[in-house]
């Protein structure tokens, strides 16, 4: 895929083809508020194998840092680059379409029905811990009582 970014001659299309993916939005909306751990991200309820392809995908066109950490067991993060950042106001544009455009249905129990766009990134800013999951209230349906198992390991991890 990212060979044949260069020979597309429209940059809306090159873009389109990197990030235009579900999974991609959901790992960038995650990782604006600091690195985090494969487990974490999988609590957005994210495919294992989809997800380790897709950060192998964003490490690889620079968008996403991926730091090993020399601990016993094996401690990898990753975190956005500054050019994964650059997508973080196209995030607030999806956010705000969002809101104004694509309203929650009234047979979905809204956890927080009175959450706008500068509510949702309050939540993003607020979790200053990196190592802490992070707790999006429109997308959880795990358990909070339920920590990540740590017997969850990324399959890109393995391989290197």
């Amino acid at each position: 895929m990212s060979k044949d970014l260069p020979r597309i001659v429209c940059p809306i299309q090159r873009a389109a083809l990197l990030v235009a993916d579900v999974t991609v939005i959901v790992i960038v909306r995650e990782l604006r508020a600091g690195p985090r751990r494969f487990g974490e991200l999988l609590l957005a309820n994210l495919n294992p194998r989809t997800l380790s392809d897709r950060l192998q995908r964003l490490t690889q066109e620079g968008m996403v840092d991926r730091t090993r950490y020399a601990e016993s067991p094996p401690r990898v993060e990753y975190g956005l680059t500054p050019k994964g950042m650059a997508l973080l106001p196209v995030l607030q544009a999806l956010q705000t379409f969002g809101e104004n455009w694509l309203p929650v249905a009234a047979a979905v129990p809204d956890p927080a029905p009175s959450m706008n766009s500068s509510d949702c990134l309050e939540v993003v800013r607020r979790e200053s811990d990196p190592g802490a999951a992070f707790d999006h209230p429109r997308t959880m349906t795990i358990s909070q009582e339920q920590p990540p198992s740590p017997a969850v390991e990324d399959p890109y991890q393995s391989s290197r």
